[in-house]
C-alpha cells in the first residue's frame, strides 16, 4: 500500500523515519512508525507506536495503548 503523504509528514514530525501499513481497525487505517539507522537496521524505541488515519484526521497511539493496538492487529491478522 502507498503510504499517504500526510502520514509520512506526521511520522517525520514525530521523529520517525520508517512507516509501514499495519491494517485497518474501527474504520481507521493503521500505520506503524519507528526509526532505522543508516544501515537500515531498526533502532529500539520501546513500546509500539502507530499513526491512525480516519476521515483525514491523524491520531498518535503509543505507550501501553500502542501495545494494546499491536495485539488487536495481530489477532485480526491471525484469523
Amino acid at each position: 500500500m502507498e503510504i499517504p503523504q500526510i502520514i509520512k509528514e506526521a511520522a517525520r514530525e514525530h521523529g520517525c523515519n520508517r512507516v509501514s501499513y499495519s491494517g485497518e481497525i474501527d474504520g481507521a487505517q493503521v500505520f506503524s512508525i519507528g526509526c532505522i539507522d543508516m544501515n537500515g537496521l531498526p533502532i529500539p524505541t520501546g513500546l509500539p507506536e502507530f499513526l491512525l488515519l480516519k476521515d483525514g484526521e491523524i491520531t498518535i497511539v503509543s505507550g501501553y495503548k500502542g501495545l494494546d493496538l499491536h495485539c488487536k492487529l495481530k489477532d485480526l491478522n491471525d484469523k
